[in-house]
């Protein structure tokens, strides 16, 4: 009996009763295989314990079978964890792996892009934003000829960018405060990234629909800044004599900064004003009141990223996507009726 290091793909093939280009392209989950094939294969694994050399299978293919993802780190950012597990679960089940890198300085980007080719040399990226809009990184990509897979940039592009439907989902929001009587929303909203300009654009279309004008006094958009930023525009506007009675923020992150300022000054949450957050993060539910947001299906979106970035790579073809990338109002307690 052969031990699991002796075993090959001719072992597999014969418990299997199929060639061994069958085995190959079962492997390299290739979609186009019989089922009933792809089911002897599997068997087959399963049954003699083969696992693949994958330093014989890199040497043979020159690939690394490794996909880098891109994002740029800061403290409030969760949305990229959410968005690797996704691309985790494809990677694993096509037999790739997964480099996740954050990037902190945005004043190298290219040279940072262009070492970790060098040293890690990966078959191609998930870009995030804003990395996904820089064209120092792309260059670099370029390049290297090496595909890429951006997640909602500027400029998308069915065949090589994954987006979600953040329109319907922020529109839906902002209804609901209008809905509720609510007359004076600010908006605290990035307009440097292509998530930022469609979430403006669902603030829009509520207004437009229940025909109500944009106060532009309360609309605050601009690349990201620091807290401390935020909770001075917060303050401001709270702290006016015609101040908002609500809140939608481009992220939950800053839901909790109007918590805060809301707080020291004495306002309560939903009865003094209300607030909707987006992304819909596992910890929006833990504060009080809970908050109500915009479910963005991030775990999808790493899941459709990778799995386009796996199609282009196996098989050099169009990626047919099957994940929910619809966004959608999560009602909770901190939106309330204008009293």
């Amino acid at each position: 009996m052969k031990t699991d290091k002796n075993l090959t793909v001719h072992d597999v093939a014969r418990v299997a009763g199929v060639s061994i280009k069958t085995v190959s392209r079962v492997l390299n989950n290739d979609p186009t295989v019989r089922d009933k094939n792809k089911e002897k294969v599997l068997s087959a694994v399963a049954v003699t314990g083969y696992r693949p050399d994958l330093n014989a299978r890199r040497l043979r293919t020159k690939q690394s079978y490794l996909i880098c993802l891109l994002y740029m780190d800061y403290a409030s950012n969760s949305y990229s964890a959410r968005l690797t597990s996704g691309a985790i679960e494809v990677c694993d089940e096509a037999g790739y792996d997964l480099l996740v890198r954050p990037v902190k300085d945005r004043t190298s980007l290219a040279e940072q892009v262009k070492a970790l080719a060098e040293r890690s040399n990966p078959d191609g990226y998930i870009l995030t934003p804003p990395l996904c809009d820089d064209q120092g990184v792309l260059s670099v990509i370029e390049a290297e000829q090496k595909p890429a897979v951006k997640i909602l940039p500027m400029s998308l592009d069915a065949n090589s960018c994954v987006s979600c439907d953040i329109v319907a989902g922020v529109k839906e929001a902002v209804s609901h405060l209008l809905t509720l009587g609510h007359r004076r929303v600010a908006i605290i909203n990035f307009n440097n990234v292509h998530g930022g300009l469609l979430r403006y654009q669902g603030y829009e279309e509520a207004h437009r629909d229940f025909d109500i004008p944009i106060d532009t006094s309360l609309v605050f958009q601009g690349p990201m800044s620091s807290d401390e930023e935020y909770e001075k525009i917060i303050r401001r506007l709270l702290s006016g004599d015609e101040r908002p009675t609500a809140f939608f923020t481009f992220n939950d992150y800053l839901a909790t900064l109007v918590y805060k300022v809301a707080s020291q000054l004495k306002l309560r949450i939903p009865y003094d004003v209300s607030v909707i957050g987006f992304d819909d993060d596992p910890s929006s539910k833990n504060l009080w009141p809970p908050l109500s947001t915009v479910h963005q299906p991030v775990g999808n979106l790493g899941r459709a990223a990778a799995g386009k970035l796996i199609q282009q790579l196996v098989l050099h073809r169009p990626y047919e996507e099957k994940e929910d990338l619809t966004c959608k109002y999560v009602q909770r307690s901190s939106c309330g009726p204008l009293l």
